[in-house]
């Protein structure tokens, strides 16, 4: 539709991932009227939106996420997290949280460790905790097709989001795959325990959990729905369940996916940001993005990376990095993955970071 300065469109459509409703479309709306826009917000969370129970762990909002991935994506081993470990000692950083992200698994959904990659993961982690690290891990709800065990015993249980015409095959970022159905309370118990065991096994103190929205399931998603759910839960109360059962993990844990969770005491963490400087999802939505998340009643957001994620060939110079770490430093918590002492040297710096 036409563009309407000062007013706004509200469409109602069946459109995946929606299904056809047997009540037939309709849109269900309140408005609301009050004297400015701080008493409508405050409004809206004591009577829709609601906030969270308590506060995430401590330690991640004093002292900064230091992340293995924009600086070394998937080239990642167990040299390159000892290497950046002492780097982050050597260069006067406090010893805080270091998160191994991907390509740790021997493959997507196996919660296993790559031993080529990994030889001894406990040991890496002991030896980091010595340190004083404490050491958080990236996983998914994805089981990818070549980790035909994981993915077998999945399939055999029940426990994959299916089509309506029974197929679960699917897509994520990393390839074809299929997803685990957190609508099903076993699912949810078999995805727990895994984790549970991978972080006894391995001294892993949390989780980054990626995903978690609709979007990624098979269209149109045939979900095992609690009988008291309302149709308009339905695709999104998939995702609600799947971050109460990553909630279930300790306070160092983070997500990225929500709906109706605003009580959750868990960082949501922001969408992958890009190296630039625009609205385009760089710099400059850094901030609209918090206040987005900030106005849907979601206030513990983990930024992004400071920097941005390099992708595409996109660099993150010195005064870009200087000025988002500016900007995040108003933010909740921190996350480090390009690091501030690869600009010292650079002579296009306008601050020095020490």
């Amino acid at each position: 539709p036409k563009k309407s300065p000062g007013q706004i469109c509200l469409i109602a459509e069946t459109k995946a991932p929606y299904r056809k409703r047997p009540t037939g479309l309709y849109m269900k709306y309140t408005r609301c009227k009050l004297n400015d826009a701080k008493e409508a917000y405050q409004y809206a969370v004591e009577n829709f939106l609601g906030k969270p129970t308590n506060y995430p762990d401590e330690t991640m909002i004093k002292h900064p996420v230091w992340s293995t991935w924009a600086r070394y994506k998937a080239a990642i081993d167990e040299t390159i997290v000892r290497e950046f470990a002492k780097e982050i000692k050597e260069y006067g950083f406090q010893a805080s949280q270091l998160e191994i992200d991907d390509n740790w698994e021997t493959c997507y959904g196996s919660k296993e460790v790559n031993k080529i990659r990994f030889p001894n993961m406990k040991q890496l982690t002991d030896d980091l905790r010595s340190q004083g690290f404490r050491v958080t891990i990236w996983t998914h709800p994805f089981i990818q097709l070549d980790c035909t065990d994981t993915l077998n015993e999945a399939n055999s249980k029940g426990y994959l989001v299916a089509d309506e015409s029974g197929k679960t095959a699917t897509k994520w970022w990393n390839g074809d795959a299929s997803i685990i159905d957190f609508t099903k309370s076993g699912a949810q118990e078999w995805f727990v325990t895994r984790h549970q065991k991978m972080m006894e096994e391995n001294g892993i103190d949390g989780f980054k959990f990626d995903a978690g929205e609709t979007s990624w399931m098979p269209q149109l998603p045939k979900l095992d729905m609690i009988p008291s759910a309302i149709d308009e839960d339905y695709p999104n109360l998939a995702t609600k369940m799947y971050v109460e059962t990553c909630a279930r993990f300790n306070s160092l844990t983070e997500v990225r996916s929500a709906y109706r969770t605003q009580e959750l005491p868990r960082f949501v963490r922001m969408i992958d940001k890009d190296s630039r400087w625009g609205d385009n999802n760089g710099l400059k939505s850094l901030v609209t993005t918090l206040l987005q998340m900030n106005t849907v009643g979601y206030p513990l957001v983990l930024p992004d990376m400071v920097g941005g994620n390099q992708y595409n060939g996109e660099v993150a110079t010195s005064e870009l990095f200087v000025r988002w770490l500016q900007a995040n430093t108003f933010m909740p918590a921190i996350q480090f993955s390009l690091v501030p002492w690869d600009y010292t040297q650079d002579k296009d710096t306008i601050v020095e970071i020490s």
